[in-house]
């Protein structure tokens, strides 16, 4: 139960989030530009995809993207394993830039999370002390990240994850 009011509530607040970034607009915004709040001392801001299955704990795996998951946590880590591999090319082809582009645009195309999927993955500054998706396994993991680097598959209650960070 707890788990599900914690995600509960960073559903909630991502939303508001999203709200307040669109508030901002005004009329010197140009299209597609929005208000980013910058990192503070001891954060860092990351990007996730998260792939859903159906060995996941508590109520059926559902997302944005399909109605009932269907497929088992290794075939959702073998996804995000294929998809770093296609990042890590990108990434060495075409720089940090590039890297950031191409994980935004598979984020929104392939990510289970209907919030952050709509902005590019982008789950903004994050603390040690933050608990993500059930747990602090997903920040940990976050933190021994360096810039431009995205992670190998990260497992939490709410599924495999790649983060990736780039500032």
């Amino acid at each position: 139960m707890a788990a599900m009011a914690e995600m509960a509530k960073r559903r909630r607040v991502e939303t508001e989030s999203i709200d307040a970034k669109a508030q901002k607009k005004g009329p010197d915004h140009g299209a597609g530009a929005s208000e980013v709040r910058a990192c503070g001392t001891g954060e860092i801001r990351v990007w996730h995809i998260v792939k859903r299955h159906r060995d996941f704990f508590g109520k059926p795996a559902t997302s944005w993207r399909q109605k009932s998951i269907v497929w088992s946590r290794d075939e959702a880590k073998d996804a995000l394993t294929k998809l770093k591999h296609k990042l890590t090319n990108i990434g060495y082809g075409g720089g940090a830039q590039a890297l950031q582009r191409k994980f935004e645009n598979l984020a929104r195309l392939e990510s289970d999370d209907d919030i952050t999927a709509k902005v590019g993955g982008d789950l903004g500054p994050v603390t040690k002390k933050k608990r993500l998706f059930g747990g602090s396994d997903f920040v940990l993991a976050a933190f021994k990240l360096k810039q431009g680097d995205v992670s190998d598959v990260v497992e939490t209650t709410e599924g495999v994850h790649l983060i990736a960070r780039f500032e």
